[in-house]
């Protein structure tokens, strides 16, 4: 799949470039396949990288993170090891797209009436509108604020948590700022 974001062509030809597509066995396992690596391209947070590992993998120069930020990544034994970390901008659009394919599904039983449909029945329920329902955030970043838009978009009340919260930006969305129990609790 990571392919399918990161075009390596401009790369290809002038550096080795190999793609783990699946995880590692444990971290002993990830020094032995990252030893020669001088750079790491991650996707995501599904690997770790720690200080023992950065501290392994002697020629790594380079740490790159899809995104700006990578709670994954052991910064400071980075830092320390004088390896440069940097990030990538990001696409919202793709994890927002998907957020509200997941919410309708939900509202409409789509799976369910599509096991139906193939089974020869007819569609046994509406689902439920989302007008007027509460849709509860954790997280008021860039993807956040893009989901809350579209939810006050079809007419829902947004309550949002985040560790950042800035209630300018909640005031902004048309957000109520909350603790991330009562979102918990009061969100549809």
């Amino acid at each position: 799949v990571s392919q399918e974001f990161v075009d390596l062509k401009k790369l290809s030809g002038k550096y080795e470039i190999k793609v783990f597509s699946e995880p590692f066995i444990d971290e002993n396992d990830a020094i032995e396949q990252l030893k020669d690596f001088e750079a790491l391209l991650i996707m995501r947070e599904r690997t770790k990288i720690t200080e023992n590992l950065i501290s392994s993998l002697k020629k790594l120069k380079y740490i790159i993170t899809s995104g700006m930020r990578n709670k994954a990544i052991d910064l400071d034994a980075a830092k320390k090891r004088k390896i440069i970390v940097t990030g990538t901008e990001i696409n919202v659009n793709p994890a927002c797209e998907l957020a509200w394919t997941l919410i309708l599904g939900l509202a409409r039983n789509i799976k369910s009436e599509i096991d139906n449909m193939y089974q020869g029945y007819w569609q046994t329920t509406v689902g439920v509108e989302l007008k007027g329902k509460i849709l509860g955030l954790i997280g008021l970043g860039r993807v956040g604020s893009q989901v809350a838009k579209i939810g006050k978009a079809f007419g829902m009340e947004v309550m949002a948590w985040s560790e950042n919260l800035s209630l300018d930006k909640c005031k902004e969305l048309d957000v109520l700022p909350s603790s991330k129990e009562d979102v918990i609790q009061n969100a549809d």
